[in-house]
């Protein structure tokens, strides 16, 4: 549901705000490129090329789930980071509603920041298909094919001449001379059927935390979805964020976390929590129905909406409430760090049961139902429902200089059919899913961009078949080129079980699969290429 302006961060009455406010519209005009959606599967979700996603920089939400529906399971979210550099300063960046300021800017760190061409090129999300890089692989020869603006200017490589990387989104390089040439064939390198990918850093005056200094930090974002072959997928938004450090300082106790003003539907009845041992922070209706009588709610059997860490452990889930007490919104880059390290604003450590504030027990996880194992005893949250923010965050350890972190994490939406709680169930199933699915097709590297579940294959070239397809459990694997470029087919179920592995050892392989259902079907190629296929018993 909408908010109001004074229902953000806090209460805005300043006249300030208001011509904030029409600079950042003004420039969502001016600048179409700065903020775009991702609208393959079932969510259509909003980013700007910085370090906030999920709403319009005004007061409306952009994470619909169903697309199209005007109904919204999240209101806005942001990178928050901090730690500490080799001379003992503290330092934060953070994003939440840039009603002070912002701590990121787009593209990479450079020399010049203000030249056009930089501009040029990096104020914008390049958002691509897989069918467009498929029709571009298919056809870049061809004198009458006119390369789509997206992949002729994917920012493959950087001016090293003004300070920028000389490598940065990543490419397939066709000649392997080190240089991005979509007329000679190189070609963007995505994840997913649909991907979104921008970069920004943290090299000016940080406004929103008041850090005296910057990281000096390099962000690579890609945003991808897959082909909906389940609900879990479909409703389902990958996030990969790779870290550079640029300066000449080493970090240490790193965190990073994600911030999020979780709105399902209306704002005014919902509840959080946290599943620790699935690395997943969660927001749920705090009853069955959603706001009745609302506008754009959810009604009844509202859904539950999470975030999951897929790279890394979630150390933390901390949240605050909307107000300005000791437990209130953050200020300044000392309270960041402390909600980043499970603390309240004033610095006490959040303990467990009740609301989590001045308790005896210490504890990291807040909400965390019955899986927190050093507190054996369920807290979930009660009473009246608040306009809360929730901040899940890992314990990155130490960055050195030109050192990268990759980080993944997945925002799912999952619907129940009970009730409210019901919900959270379903979304711990889809989010073991996920998981299971992440770690099957090594999506766990910021180099690893192969579209697994993409019917494009190596050239674009259709090397392999299933026949017949759909089937009644008896098929064939043919294969046109015996097994010189084809080595394994593994089949995995639905939720993402392996149940048969085998050698390629002819250009015509049998098959049996006893029970009817939808497979996919996972191709291993000489040279480490990935595929999949979709296959149907009946």
């Amino acid at each position: 549901m909408k908010k109001n302006l004074h229902q953000l961060k806090e209460t805005i009455c300043n006249p300030a705000y208001y011509f904030i406010f029409i600079c950042f519209f003004l420039i969502k005009i001016v600048n179409a490129q700065v903020y775009s959606e991702i609208d393959y599967n079932n969510i259509k979700a909003g980013f700007w090329n910085e370090g906030t996603f999920f709403w319009d920089k005004a007061s409306n939400p952009r994470f619909e789930v169903p697309k199209n529906s005007n109904k919204h399971a999240n209101f806005a979210s942001g990178l928050w980071i901090s730690g500490i550099d080799d001379g003992g300063m503290l330092i934060a960046a953070a994003q939440t509603y840039c009603q002070t300021g912002t701590d990121y800017q787009f593209g990479p760190i450079a020399t010049n920041r203000s030249a056009n061409n930089y501009i040029q090129r990096y104020n914008k999300i390049w958002k691509i298909n897989t069918s467009e890089i498929n029709y571009h692989i298919q056809n870049y020869n061809n004198p009458n094919y006119i390369i789509p603006n997206q992949i002729l200017s994917w920012p493959g490589n950087g001016v090293v001449s003004n300070g920028e990387p000389a490598q940065l989104a990543p490419y397939f390089d066709s000649n392997s001379n080190n240089i991005y040439d979509p007329i000679n064939g190189d070609y963007p390198l995505i994840k997913g059927e649909q991907a979104l990918f921008y970069i920004f850093n943290d090299n000016k005056v940080h406004t929103e935390t008041g850090s005296s200094v910057p990281f000096k930090f390099d962000f690579y974002v890609m945003a991808y979805v897959f082909t909906p072959i389940n609900q879990a997928l479909n409703n389902t938004v990958f996030i990969d964020i790779k870290i550079v450090n640029k300066s000449a300082r080493t970090y240490s106790n790193l965190k990073l976390g994600m911030w999020d003003d979780p709105d399902l539907g209306s704002y005014l009845d919902d509840f959080i929590g946290c599943d620790v041992g699935r690395n997943l922070s969660f927001v749920y209706n705090a009853v069955d129905i959603d706001a009745p009588n609302g506008e754009n709610t959810y009604g009844a059997n509202p859904p539950s909406m999470g975030v999951q860490f897929l790279s890394h452990k979630m150390d933390n889930m901390m949240y605050y409430i909307n107000n300005s007490t000791n437990q209130g919104n953050p200020s300044n880059s000392n309270q960041i760090d402390r909600y980043l390290s499970a603390k309240w604003r004033d610095g006490v450590q959040l303990t467990y049961g009740g609301n989590g504030y001045a308790g005896s027990n210490n504890c990291n996880y807040a909400f965390p139902w019955n899986t927190d194992t050093n507190n054996p005893q369920t807290w979930m949250q009660t009473g009246t429902a608040n306009d809360l923010r929730f901040i899940p965050s890992t314990n990155l350890g130490e960055l050195s200089p030109n050192q990268t972190i990759c980080f993944t994490m997945a925002y799912t939406v999952s619907f129940g059919d009970s009730g409210a709680i019901s919900s959270v169930y379903k979304l711990k199933q889809d989010a073991d899913f996920i998981k299971e699915f992440y770690s099957q097709n090594e999506l766990n590297n910021c180099s690893q961009t192969s579209s697994p579940l993409s019917l494009n294959n190596k050239n674009e070239k259709n090397y392999w078949e299933i026949f017949p397809n759909p089937n009644n459990g008896k098929f064939q694997i043919m294969y046109s080129d015996g097994n010189e470029f084809l080595s394994l087919i593994e089949v995995f179920s639905i939720d993402g079980k392996k149940i048969l592995e085998n050698k390629i050892t002819s250009n015509k392989q049998s098959f049996v699969i006893e029970y009817p259902g939808v497979y996919l079907i996972k191709a291993t190629c000489k040279d480490n290429f990935i595929q999949l296929k979709k296959l149907v018993v009946k």
